[in-house]
């Protein structure tokens, strides 16, 4: 059976992948605004896609610490 949740690489990498491509659409955004309007607008569309990839990396992590401390149990 697969599992359920992301592993620790797969929530990681989602992460600092979103944040990679936060910052490099967010620079490729303000070197563009000289005139190149429809770069412009591609790029802030893909900026805020990449905060969309950002807040699903951040959850997967927050899944696999909850996930990680439910499996360890109670301290008796």
């Amino acid at each position: 059976m697969a599992a359920r949740f992301p592993s620790w690489k797969q929530a990681l990498i989602t992460f600092i992948g979103g944040v990679i491509l936060a910052g490099s659409t967010c620079f490729g955004f303000l070197l563009s605004l000289e005139g190149h309007d429809n770069l412009a607008s591609f790029l802030a569309f893909a900026f805020v896609g990449s905060v969309g990839v950002i807040v699903v990396g951040f959850i997967f992590v927050i899944m696999r610490i909850v996930q990680s401390l439910a499996e360890k149990g109670p301290k008796t």
